[in-house]
């Protein structure tokens, strides 16, 4: 069987993680089909949606079966293509969404985490609990859920090993949306038409300016936007329609 399940529905790409019976968990095949579609639609797709297949499980993290076995080399290679594979979902053009529609432990909820935005149904389990077994969030978690919840939260979370609920993670912050499971599709979905409706080269550039936390970058990336014949057109049609609600 494939490890992920693709398809496309327009301008959005879906990515479903198809290992039900390790309940999706991540390991070297995935992580590189991953990336591999990342990369293939990065100018074809707007917008990329990754899930789990299942009722049950977003991703339960690293196949930590295939761990076990790795040498120093082989694991190094493979935290590599972790992370290679989250900046990908991270740094791209589409803009990237989450739905966790089970739940979501260590690689698993980093994979979230790398996305653009997380939506998840209520009542599932989150955490980095990699500390309990002796390790840490390989594929970036100690960088970016800090970002999502805050130092002291993450700290929290992340030293004690906690695997909490959707309404804790929520508090806090983790995720952009919550909604009941059987919701949660549909919910999506219209999220992801409502992007579509917008410029897509703005989009592009503000993901860029807010990923790179640099001013001098966002400067340029809006004297480009200013400047693009999209915006343009774009002004000119607000500025009429607002010369017509004077008049």
């Amino acid at each position: 069987m494939p490890s992920i399940i693709t398809r496309e529905e327009g301008e959005i790409g879906w990515i479903t993680l198809h290992r039900p019976n390790v309940h999706n968990a991540l390991n070297s095949e995935m992580l590189q089909e991953i990336y591999d579609i990342s990369k293939n639609w990065e100018k074809q797709m707007r917008l990329i949606i990754v899930t789990g297949f299942g009722e049950k499980a977003f991703c339960a993290g690293a196949d930590i079966r295939e761990m076990a076995a790795m040498s120093p080399k082989e694991s190094s290679i493979f935290t590599q293509l972790g992370h290679k594979t989250m900046a990908t979902l991270e740094e791209g053009n589409p803009i990237t969404v989450a739905m966790l529609n089970g739940f979501a432990l260590g690689g698993g909820l980093e994979l979230a985490l790398s996305c653009d935005f997380i939506f998840a149904a209520q009542g599932i389990k989150v955490g980095l609990p990699e500390v309990g077994l002796g390790l840490i969030p390989g594929f970036g978690g100690t960088q970016r859920l800090p970002k999502r919840i805050g130092y002291a939260a993450a700290l929290d979370w992340i030293l004690t090993a906690k695997v909490g609920t959707s309404d804790e993670a929520q508090e806090l912050g983790m995720f952009n949306g919550m909604v009941p499971k059987a919701e949660l599709k549909e919910y999506v979905t219209h999220f992801s038409k409502k992007i579509l409706e917008l410029p897509r080269h703005a989009q592009i550039k503000a993901k860029k300016a807010i990923r790179s936390n640099d001013f001098a970058l966002e400067r340029t990336l809006f004297d480009e936007c200013l400047h693009a014949p999209k915006t343009v057109a774009c002004i000119e049609k607000f500025l009429s329609k607002k010369k017509e609600s004077i008049s």
